[in-house]
């Protein structure tokens, strides 16, 4: 069969069409909904992303790292829904203070063909994030705390209400004016004690201020100051006396 130079190019046009009808849409990411900061160091932390054109072949994971590593692990097994375009995948529970940073990816034939957010491979600042805050409240600095809800004091990360003037403003029930701050603020104060039973569970009896503070959070026991246990069913640390 003889086949002119017009006859061949509708055939390489065609051999075209039907291939690329064959070939599965690349799929887009519509969107990504971080798990924001949490005081749950045990997990998992829920990612749920919705994406658009995923086949059956492909699979979706989550790369993660904590602190600012540059090597990133993965989660595979994302859960998906009825429809195929809604996926949750849960990743690991992290100690408390801990920075957790990840990217979504679709994974076909052995390489990623969409990830979100699309320059997360460069670095970990390019990353979603989240953090691991201090079991019950327990802080160093504000940065430790709930933003905009809470701050740190006497170690704790503590309910504030509004500013206030002096000693003398009313504040809401359960706060009083802090004004040894600036601005001064009306706060949820310590409460005093003279030993631990004074103290709820959660926290312990400061001696040498007479306050109740926050127990340290674990997940193990080398989390935990020394001559301190690890109560894994609470995550919080015990003295090994009690």
């Amino acid at each position: 069969m003889r086949t002119t130079g017009r006859g061949l190019m509708l055939l390489v046009l065609a051999v075209v069409l039907v291939a690329s009808a064959c070939a599965p849409e690349s799929p887009r990411i519509l969107g990504v909904s971080l798990p924001g900061d949490t005081r749950d160091p045990f997990g998992p932390y829920i990612i749920s992303t919705a994406i658009r054109g995923v086949t059956r072949a492909d699979r979706v994971e989550a790369h993660w790292s904590r602190d600012g590593a540059t090597a990133l692990r993965t989660v595979e097994g994302a859960r998906a829904s009825d429809d195929g375009e809604l996926f949750l995948i849960g990743l690991p529970g992290q100690r408390a203070g801990s920075t957790v940073q990840f990217l979504v990816a679709v994974i076909r034939d052995g390489e990623v063909i969409a990830q979100d957010p699309p320059g997360g491979d460069a670095g970990p600042e390019r990353l979603y994030s989240f953090r691991v805050l201090a079991r019950e409240g327990a802080c160093r600095a504000d940065s430790d705390c709930t933003p905009g809800a809470e701050i740190c004091a006497d170690g704790a990360c503590r309910e504030f209400a509004g500013v206030c003037d002096g000693p003398g403003d009313t504040c809401p029930d359960g706060t009083a004016c802090a004004v040894d701050r600036t601005p001064r603020i009306c706060l949820v104060t310590a409460r005093s004690c003279l030993t631990d039973a004074g103290c709820p569970t959660v926290e312990a009896c400061d001696l040498l201020r007479e306050i109740c503070t926050p127990r340290t959070g674990c997940v193990a026991v080398g989390d935990c100051p020394e001559g301190e246990g690890c109560r894994e069913d609470l995550g919080l640390c015990f003295a090994v006396r009690e």
